[in-house]
């Protein structure tokens, strides 16, 4: 049984078209990055938004953004409780003053038994 090659990828575009993929264009936040002084821009990647600075591919830093939940840390009593993303994907609870304080949870303690999915904010 013999296999055909497939055509170059020049050939294959021509007979159907190149597909151009559209990327909306990064928000300014008016804030300087602290590594390299260039403006800070909110940015979308399969991952979701993220800000990030003009300055890439020479800096590549990233500011952490955080989903605050307004429940005040049950430890500490000193951290808000922030939503965060273990491995796996999984979500969780933890203390915004990691790593001084180690407290997680996968239910939002003082709510409602709403476990931190895409819907839960």
């Amino acid at each position: 049984m013999s296999r055909q090659s497939p055509e170059p990828l020049s050939v294959a575009e021509t007979k159907v078209g190149r597909i151009e993929v559209s990327r909306p264009e990064p928000q300014k936040t008016g804030e300087l990055c602290p590594l390299s002084g260039h403006e800070l821009v909110i940015r979308e990647s399969r991952f979701g938004p993220f800000i990030g600075c003009t300055g890439y591919p020479d800096c590549k830093y990233i500011k952490k953004t955080q989903q605050k939940t307004g429940v005040t840390c049950p430890e500490c009593g000193k951290g808000e409780l922030v939503r965060r993303r273990g491995r796996g994907r999984s979500m969780f609870y933890g203390c915004e003053r990691y790593p001084e304080c180690t407290f997680t949870a996968r239910v939002l303690p003082g709510k409602d038994e709403a476990t931190p999915g895409k819907d839960a904010a």
